[in-house]
């Protein structure tokens, strides 16, 4: 077997680190995963960047151990990591982080919303979006990046959140999608949620009723999705709102890497965009007329398996048909 860059040999490193979880899966030659580590979160804005290299390079000691190779087999490395924003970020962490782990192959460091860019494929451009606990729109075009961080463009839950303040505040006549979202969340009246939302800090009289209001926010596209199978204006509205926003994103990234007219892939992932399909097909209507050469497609595995496929673009020059299938890394919210 054989790959652009000669003989396969040896094995590829893939690293997911987030906030609170880092995943480090290790493939073989035949694109088989041969050992997963996990470890807590690994942003180095978080950590301070020494403990970020010992985060890793514990993470990295355990995934080899598992796989029973040393760091001197690993033909290539992508990082996907949480905290790498701005151009700045790069050569520090790269310098201050990566090359303390002692690799000796090809590395390549992205942001990690940049992974499911890559998820079932490398590509040398297209546009990647994460739509879940937060959200981020990246464009890659050769050596051309963009990303947007959203902080101009609300996530679904702040939409249907916005739609409830506006019940509570009296701007709308609240109706059952307002009603039912209240409940969901856990309050008893609309002043209630207003109190406690806003008006709780240095006020101790005023206590947190809904301790696990976080937990019921976290699993607002869920309840979303059933309500848009129930219909209803409200939801149609919060629907076409939320659609107007992740295509906007997607048009600012397509405009500023230049790929606003090619034809490239879209690819959709988070626990809204992947699992939601109302709103994915919403965002296909969108783009239709303003992007009409992009494919829209929603992201099939985790993160992790992206910077797989980039170490093995890095390492061999692609993947060999049918690799990276194990179950584990299909994308389960």
């Amino acid at each position: 077997m054989r790959g652009a860059r000669g003989a396969r040999t040896g094995v590829i490193l893939g690293v997911d680190g987030g906030n609170s979880k880092t995943d480090a899966v290790i493939a073989n030659a035949l694109g088989r995963v041969v050992a997963i580590a996990s470890t807590g979160g690994s942003n180095h804005e978080n950590l301070g960047l020494r403990k970020c290299v010992r985060v890793l390079d514990r993470l990295v000691t355990d995934a080899c151990r598992k796989a029973k190779v040393s760091r001197r087999d690993i033909r290539g490395a992508c990082f996907g990591l949480a905290g790498v924003d701005i151009p700045a970020d790069f050569p520090l962490v790269e310098r201050q982080v990566i090359a303390k782990l002692g690799l000796r192959c090809p590395t390549k460091l992205h942001n990690d919303a940049f992974l499911p860019l890559f998820n079932d494929q490398y590509r040398s451009r297209g546009v990647g979006v994460t739509g879940g606990a937060g959200r981020k729109w990246v464009g890659v075009n050769g050596n051309r990046l963009w990303m947007i961080e959203g902080y101009g463009l609300p996530d679904l839950r702040m939409v249907l959140e916005a739609e409830l303040l506006r019940a509570a505040e009296g701007v709308k006549v609240p109706d059952g999608f307002d009603r039912r979202l209240l409940r969901y969340l856990g309050y008893r009246s609309f002043r209630q949620y207003v109190e406690e939302q806003f008006f709780r800090t240095g006020r101790p009289y005023v206590k947190n009723s809904v301790p696990d209001y976080w937990t019921r926010r976290f699993h607002l596209p869920k309840w979303f999705a059933g309500e848009l199978r129930r219909g209803g204006a409200t939801a149609r509205a919060a629907l076409r709102e939320y659609g107007g926003y992740v295509a906007a994103g997607v048009e600012g990234v397509l405009r500023n890497t230049g790929l606003l007219r090619a034809k490239v892939d879209v690819v959709l992932s988070g626990s809204v965009l992947a699992n939601v399909k109302p709103v994915r097909d919403e965002v296909v209507r969108r783009l239709a007329k303003t992007a009409p050469r992009a494919r829209v497609i929603g992201a099939k595995y985790k993160p992790v398996r992206g910077a797989l496929a980039y170490a093995a673009q890095l390492a061999w020059g692609g993947l060999p048909d049918g690799a990276l299938r194990e179950p584990w890394l299909l994308y389960r919210p």
